[in-house]
């Protein structure tokens, strides 16, 4: 719904509260813009998480020990 009132430049305060006025402001906007950015980010990492997990699955156990202790190094 935000996407879609905002993207037509329309006031959520407007639409659900009755007040000010119907046209979007700046601060709003703004606002649906870092929700945007946060939603994609999130959508990317998750991504990245989903190859790293099917690479990781497809290894032998003796990779998955040099994986497990280069990460513990890491981590230290």
């Amino acid at each position: 719904m935000d996407l879609l009132l905002i993207k037509k430049g329309v006031s959520k305060v407007f639409v659900f509260k009755n007040k000010g006025i119907p046209k979007a402001t700046w601060e709003e906007r703004l606002n649906f813009m870092e929700k945007e950015k946060a939603l994609i980010n999130e959508i990317r990492h998750n991504a990245t998480l989903k190859e790293l997990i099917s690479k990781l699955s497809k290894l032998s156990d003796e990779n998955l020990k040099f994986v497990s202790v280069l990460l513990s190094k890491l981590k230290s």
